[in-house]
Parts: C-alpha cells; structure tokens; sequence
C-alpha cells in the first residue's frame, strides 16, 4: 500500500497490484477487566458501498473486496501481550468467492470454521505468520 487508506472505502486496502483485502481482526484478550478470554467471531455480513463523489448508496449488499484476512491475536497472557508483535497474531485467508459459496452463516466465520473451510494444503492448521501472509493474499486470489 502506497498512501493511506481511503475513508469511505468499502475494502480496508489495496495491493500494488490492484488485490482489494478486507481485513478483520478480533483478540481473547481485551484492555478491561474480563473473567474470561472473548469469544472469537468474524462479521463477514454483506455491505452496501456508498460513492463519496456522488452520494449515492448501493442498493444490494455484497463482498467487495477480492480477499479477507482474519487476524486474531491469539496470545492468552495479559501481562506480555503487545498487538504490534507481529509473532502474538494467527492470520488465515480466504478468497471472497468461497465466503460467497458457504452452506453456513453468511453473516459470521468464527475461527474453527477458518481452519476448516478456509484451510488450504501447505497453511497450518493454527494459522499463518505474518512473513507468509503476502504469498497466501495472491494465492488465494489466483485460486478464486
């Protein structure tokens, strides 16, 4: 990414190469006092985009960008927990189309259904690290 991202963008960013990422992230751990980690879930609800030029709102709901990345920290000890080490997050990713084409919610992906229905051969299981997440971006595009 080469300048900021756009305020009204119905995507988070866009590649050098054009690749528009949703990107959501969730985390077990939370700032304030909880008993108990969160319960991680994705929104993956279809959205209508909105035109800053024109003012004018679509009127169906889709996915927009090529590709999302889900992003949990996944580290559990409050007291070493930093969100900008890249080494405390899990990402997986998955090509809009299959997000389309899912028998289950339309609306929210919780991490066991990543493993399951975004996994791909040689992703681990528990997640990809940040040094693998460009390679796994484009591949999962060119899959589509």
């Amino acid at each position: 990414m080469e300048s900021p991202r756009e305020d009204w963008a119905i995507w988070d960013l866009t590649t050098r190469d054009g690749l528009k990422v949703e990107v959501k992230s969730a985390a077990y751990l939370q700032a304030w006092y909880h008993k108990a980690d969160s319960k991680i879930g994705f929104n993956v609800s279809k959205r209508r985009g909105w035109d800053p030029q024109t003012g004018i709102e679509e009127t169906i709901p889709s996915r927009h960008a090529d590709v999302y990345v889900f992003a949990p920290l996944a580290h559990e000890e409050k007291a070493t927990a930093n969100p900008l080490n890249t080494n405390q997050w899990q990402f997986w990713v998955g090509p809009t189309s299959r997000l389309n084409t899912r028998k289950r919610s339309q609306k929210s992906i919780s991490p066991a259904s990543l493993r399951r229905e975004l996994g791909e051969p040689g992703a681990p299981n528990e997640g990809l690290t940040w040094p693998e997440l460009r390679e796994h971006v484009e591949r999962a595009v060119r899959k589509k």
